[in-house]
């Protein structure tokens, strides 16, 4: 079960604000299992996975993946991985809301 929509502001150094709904019950392993809301314009800024890594699913809307130098188009259906060690942001430039289910394992 999700918990409650939360808005967070400038998550990781982005732009604008996100809305996060956290599932309440983690599999072993599992720091994070959130739906998230990137609204038009705003984004997740640039952060390294020092000790996991995020598995990203698409589940509605179109944006963009950074990572490291590397841009990456998302639409609805696509998984991105980032692996331990390496950095990521998310950008919504589109004029629909982007939805991502979000994993972040150990």
């Amino acid at each position: 079960m999700f918990l409650g929509k939360t808005e967070v502001k400038n998550l990781r150094g982005g732009i604008g604000s996100v809305f996060i709904e956290r599932f309440s019950i983690l599999p072993v392993n599992c720091k994070m299992y959130a739906k998230i809301t990137i609204p038009q314009g705003s984004s997740i800024g640039v952060h390294t996975h020092i000790d996991d890594e995020e598995i990203v699913y698409v589940l509605e809307g179109e944006g963009k993946v950074k990572i490291d130098d590397c841009f990456y188009s998302l639409k609805k259906g696509d998984v991105n991985i980032t692996k331990k060690g390496n950095n990521h942001s998310i950008i919504n430039e589109e004029n629909e809301p982007l939805i991502i289910l979000a994993i972040i394992n150990e």
